[in-house]
């Protein structure tokens, strides 16, 4: 399947959702090789309420990389983000404090630096269409079902649903007795959030102070930060040693000993056809 715009000329690379007011695929632009996550809307209620979103919207259109029609559909392109979702790798308690809240104002900071209108990323956040990178940094995908789609939003609505999943980042990591997380917990029973900057200042002030002299949690913090490093190298190891290790069942299959093991004993009994040894 072929998608074109002014732009892009994508094909089809997966399929994501069926839905009745809308589909999601991701596609991958033919001349760059750029992946791109399109929503082909089929509902022309929910067209004319996208269209209308975008208009109001933070940064209009360019909160998207294309807009076009297809047939009698109308789809929108947004940058595909590696996935990795939050909670298929969020490690809970087995990450220290402040790896932990470090993710939880990196997801509050992808929502503020995100130029997808209120509506749109209400959506990502109520569909938890959130990734966690490698490095701890957030990443936030439009790959959501438009059919619940409120075209009122505000950044009110947005900032409470990111406090109730920073609650739960909270609690998942045995936090729940914290500071930051009885705050949270106040402020969304009475009144819940304004702003995205007011759940980061909170969430910044609240903060634990680090801990002096943990030599456990250093090295599991570090352990942390450093996990796909050790695991590429214990990996690249591995690889070396079956290749040694092949090596040495081949040359003990072909010479009926092992060459390498010469250099280490018994290395000067022959030199050439004459033996030393009486």
């Amino acid at each position: 399947m072929k998608y074109q715009s002014e732009r892009l000329a994508l094909r089809k690379v997966r399929e994501v959702y069926r839905g009745r007011v809308n589909d999601i695929d991701v596609c991958e632009d033919r001349d760059t090789g750029v992946c791109f996550t399109v929503l082909t809307v089929k509902d022309h209620a929910a067209v004319r309420e996208l269209l209308e979103v975008f208009e109001r919207g933070r940064d209009g259109t360019e909160g998207c990389a294309a807009m076009f029609a297809r047939g009698q559909d109308f789809c929108v392109a947004f940058e595909s983000v590696r996935e990795r979702f939050l909670w298929d790798f969020y490690m809970g308690e087995s990450i220290s404090a402040s790896v932990r809240d470090e993710i939880c104002r990196n997801l509050i900071l992808a929502c503020m630096a995100s130029r997808l209108p209120y509506p749109l990323l209400y959506l990502t956040l109520a569909q938890q269409q959130i990734h966690l990178n490698r490095d701890g940094s957030v990443s936030l995908s439009c790959a959501v079902d438009l059919e619940d789609m409120d075209r009122s939003c505000t950044e009110s609505q947005c900032a409470s649903e990111c406090a109730l999943i920073v609650r739960q980042l909270l609690e998942d990591a045995g936090g729940s007795r914290t500071v930051g997380y009885r705050l949270l917990q106040r402020k969304l029973l009475r009144q819940g959030y304004q702003s995205f900057r007011e759940l980061y200042t909170d969430l910044r002030l609240s903060a634990p102070k680090p801990a002096r002299g943990g030599i456990r949690a250093f090295f599991r913090e570090l352990f942390y930060k450093n996990q796909w490093r050790i695991f590429r190298f214990l990996l690249t190891g591995s690889a070396v040693l079956a290749l040694l290790v092949l090596i040495m069942i081949v040359s003990s299959l072909i010479w009926g000993d092992i060459p390498l093991f010469r250099l280490f004993f018994n290395t000067f009994q022959k030199i050439g056809t004459e033996s030393l040894v009486k």
